[in-house]
């Protein structure tokens, strides 16, 4: 139970940190309204989950390759470039962001998208690694594979209970 509350905070200082799923969240929000900042954060804390999960089920041990961290890498920044012209395509039709003829947006949904940018970021990633894997390997020591699922979801919640503040904002 105390590491699933030490995942919960650690994770919880993670969504506090500005980075580009917050920002997504914000935006999506921001233009779309508070439902679409919503699917976003599904979409990015139910990949979060899935990866934890997968830690928690044993992967914590295994370690990336460079060549796999620098694919992420690339394949994360051409993800943003996606998703800046995505939104200045989108901009043409209505500075405000919703569809000239009152349809949804072409192109990837939030909920995928923000699935896809905890896939492909980086951060997310060294988090994972780093912190997530050893609150992982170390539940699992302690209390064996529910201990660690346990973990996963507190710090699925914790990273939730930011992000939400991030749609509310």
């Amino acid at each position: 139970a105390l590491l699933a509350a030490d995942g919960f905070f650690s994770s919880a200082a993670l969504g506090a940190a500005p980075g580009p799923v917050q920002l997504l969240i914000l935006g999506e929000t921001a233009r779309h309204g508070i439902g679409r900042g919503f699917r976003v954060m599904l979409g990015a804390n139910g990949m979060l989950f899935v990866v934890l999960a997968t830690l928690a089920l044993g992967f914590s041990t295994i370690e990336p390759s460079p060549e796999v961290v620098r694919g992420l890498r690339i394949i994360g920044g051409l993800f943003l470039v996606y998703l800046a012209v995505d939104e200045l395509r989108g901009l043409r039709h209505d500075p405000l962001g919703a569809p000239a003829d009152g349809g949804t947006k072409t192109g990837l949904g939030p909920t995928a998208r923000g699935a896809m940018l905890v896939i492909v970021n980086p951060g997310a990633w060294i988090f994972f690694a780093a912190t997530a894997a050893a609150v992982m390997a170390e539940a699992s020591t302690d209390g064996g594979r529910d201990a660690a699922l346990l973990a996963a979801i507190a710090m699925t919640l914790g990273v939730s209970l930011t992000d939400f503040g991030s749609a509310l904002v």
